[in-house]
């Protein structure tokens, strides 16, 4: 709205649009390829929201008709913008509290979320919000778990290929290396993944790669 009412004479328009691009791409650059580098989470939504808030404030109280009211508005949207700043604090706080690692690059968001019910390790890699991978330490050797368990389709495929034949598998998708436990002495089971921080968590942070008794790529 305020860009609209805001608009140079048609004379200028030109330019007016190519400036509104240039902020398109300055922020595509900013979330695309810098915030990945210095932050560990998605913190340019909330800078985003509370720099709009604030700008909104800001202008909203320029050259307004009637002081009082406008100087009464902008308290409202301080107090609104403080609120919302604050939100957006106690999330990135409570984040930190329930990860014990944090990571992201070009590619996504990384998480380790560990538990130990009855003293027993269990440790979840999320990506993003979605789950990538799940185990509990204390079973040996691991066995497979989330979308992949012996009950899965993916558990039907491989129980139809247990012969005395040796396996060649290909997975596209590395995540925490689950699908590693069905590997067996002599098979060979190849990993394809797009993203090297996964290939570090997986061999740095969970034992389905190391204990698997295939030949591991």
């Amino acid at each position: 709205g305020e860009l609209a009412r805001r608009r140079p004479d048609p004379a200028q328009l030109t330019r007016f649009y190519l400036w509104v691009s240039v902020g398109g791409v300055l922020g595509g650059v900013f979330v695309g390829l810098l915030a990945p580098h210095l932050f560990d989470d998605y913190y340019e939504l909330g800078i985003a929201v509370v720099a709009s808030l604030t700008a909104v404030g800001i202008l909203s109280s320029q050259g307004a008709r009637a002081p009082q009211l406008a100087r009464v508005g902008a308290a409202i949207m301080a107090f609104v913008t403080v609120c919302v700043a604050g939100g957006f604090v106690y999330k990135a706080v409570i984040t930190h509290e329930r990860f014990v690692f944090l990571a992201r690059n070009f590619y996504g968001k990384l998480a380790l979320e560990d538990k130990q019910p009855q003293g027993a390790l269990q440790r979840t890699l999320f990506h993003g919000g979605i789950i990538h991978g799940f185990q509990s330490f204390h079973v040996r050797p691991p066995q497979p778990t989330t979308y992949y368990t012996r009950g899965s389709g993916l558990g039907a495929a491989m129980a139809a290929l247990d012969t005395a034949r040796a396996r060649a598998v290909g997975v596209i998708g590395l995540g925490s290396g689950t699908i590693a436990a069905y590997g067996r002495a002599g098979d060979r089971f190849r990993f394809y993944d797009i993203n090297p921080l996964v290939v570090d968590i997986a061999r740095r942070s969970f034992t389905y790669l190391a204990d698997c008794r295939a030949q591991v790529d």
